[in-house]
């Protein structure tokens, strides 16, 4: 399943939201393609501004 890519002027934002959304309908494996690609130190800054 790929993620939506609605957020284009913001990907961190978009990204984010299909975390959340991945976690609240328990779908592993979505979340783990979502979090494939990113470093732990890119996640904590993401979240940094919430």
């Amino acid at each position: 399943m790929k993620t939506n890519t609605t957020h284009k002027n913001n990907p961190s934002i978009a990204n984010f939201a299909a975390i959340k959304t991945a976690i609240v309908n328990n779908e592993e494996a979505l979340l783990k393609e979502l979090l494939a690609d990113q470093a732990i130190p890119e996640l904590e800054k993401n979240t940094s501004s919430i």
